[in-house]
Parts: structure tokens; C-alpha cells; sequence
């Protein structure tokens, strides 16, 4: 499951920005924020499994992730990236967090 609610203390007041999780080559999106002001973007991105009690909640966002790991060990690293727009209007990545899932 992934969940994001915010991001604060952004690089430029009243600007959309996405989070970005990437577990190998699986990226999931938020998309744009529900609301941005100043310096400031909400989310209330969260996504479930198929099948579970939650997936028949419209606001959740079905993921399904298959994989070639064994254990979670396995996969090394989880990314988080904080992405927004260029000036030509492509995807920028800003900033990362890298986090090891041992």
C-alpha cells in the first residue's frame, strides 16, 4: 500500500507538484494535488490491493504489483521523488528520498 497525503515546504509558493513512489520499475503516481496554497500540496492518495475490503471505496486506487523478488530484502531500495514541471512542460524530477527496505 501507498499513501500520500502532503508535501510542505515546496520549492515555489502556489505551484502543483506529484509525488512519485518507484519500487524497481513499478512507479505509482499521485497525480496533481487536491488543493495547493503557498508552499503547500495535498494528496489524499492512498492505493489497496484488489479484493481487499477497501478496494470498493471509489476514492482508493486499485494497484496491482507483480515482481521477480523473493522476499522484500530483495528488492534493494524503495524511491521517492518529488516531481514537477519544466519549463518546456516536462516532467522534472526535483528531489529524491531512497530508502532501503532491509
Amino acid at each position: 500500500m501507498v499513501q500520500v497525503t502532503s508535501a510542505i515546504a515546496l520549492p515555489k509558493e502556489d505551484t502543483e507538484y506529484e509525488v512519485v513512489v518507484r519500487i524497481g520499475e513499478k512507479e505509482i503516481k499521485t497525480g496533481k494535488p487536491a488543493v495547493k496554497k503557498h508552499r503547500y500540496n495535498r494528496f489524499n492518495f492512498r492505493t489497496v490491493a484488489p479484493g481487499s475490503k477497501e478496494s470498493t471505496t471509489e476514492s482508493m486506487n486499485l494497484i496491482t504489483f507483480k515482481a521477480p523478488y523473493i522476499d522484500i530484502a530483495d528488492m534493494g531500495c524503495v524511491f521517492i521523488y518529488l516531481r514537477g514541471k519544466s519549463l518546456l512542460g516536462s516532467d522534472k524530477d526535483i528531489c529524491y528520498y531512497r530508502m532501503d527496505t532491509t
